[in-house]
């Protein structure tokens, strides 16, 4: 199934995913979830665009609330960090979308 302008979690994931609990997909399975992940999945309310994703993404690195590393070694250069983010996007939209989270 395509993913839309403005992904959509559902509501029960995305409360789950903010408080660090288990995440269950619409077949009622549980989803692990990596830490990027869970942050974007919290941010799946349908009201944001992926510049939107990226931006609040970025914003979340840079204030240290999601940590980012790359071949070992945390992330911390600012454009660093946007491009590990547009590379990681829809990669993860697509796997929170195969994992039944995404309506």
């Amino acid at each position: 199934m395509p993913i839309g302008e403005t992904p959509t979690a559902s509501p029960l994931a995305r409360a789950q995913a903010e408080a660090r609990l288990p995440v269950t997909d619409r077949l009622h399975g549980s989803v692990p979830l990596d830490d990027f992940q869970r942050q974007l999945l919290i941010l799946l309310n349908g009201t944001r665009r992926r510049a939107d994703l990226l931006e609040a993404l970025t914003q979340q690195v840079q204030s240290g609330d999601l940590l980012l590393h790359q071949d070992g070694n945390h992330v911390q250069d600012p454009a660093a960090i946007r491009e590990l983010i547009e590379r990681w996007l829809t990669p993860a939209l697509e796997s929170l979308s195969r994992s039944a989270l995404l309506l």
